[in-house]
């Protein structure tokens, strides 16, 4: 979960059978990113295949999926380090999981 204002930024590769995503929104003020794995057909319900999109009934909500490579999800995040990806691409994948409040992890991994 990323939240910039609130200091929170944190999360760990899981085992993915879905796809990687991330859901950013607005919640009181703060500029909240969750990532986690999700089933593909909610993928699908939203018409996302790696990509994003904003989402219905609130314009400050966006959602994205893929399944193109390992922690996909975090790919073009400078804020996030993530493990040095496998050298062979393997299914399942692995994704970013973890709730992050302006910038900072929620709670910190181990």
């Amino acid at each position: 979960m990323y939240a910039k204002k609130a200091n929170v930024n944190t999360g760990a590769e899981v085992v993915c059978n879905g796809k990687c995503s991330s859901l950013r929104a607005i919640v009181n003020g703060d500029d909240v990113t969750t990532f986690q794995c999700i089933p593909t057909s909610a993928c699908k319900f939203l018409a996302v295949n790696n990509g994003c999109t904003s989402l219905p009934g609130d314009r400050e909500a966006s959602a994205c999926c893929c399944d193109n490579a390992n922690a996909c999800n975090v790919a073009n995040r400078t804020d996030i380090v993530i493990p040095t990806p496998s050298p062979v691409p393997e299914f399942p994948i692995s994704c970013w999981s973890g709730v992050y409040v302006n910038g900072n992890a929620l709670t910190n991994v181990g």
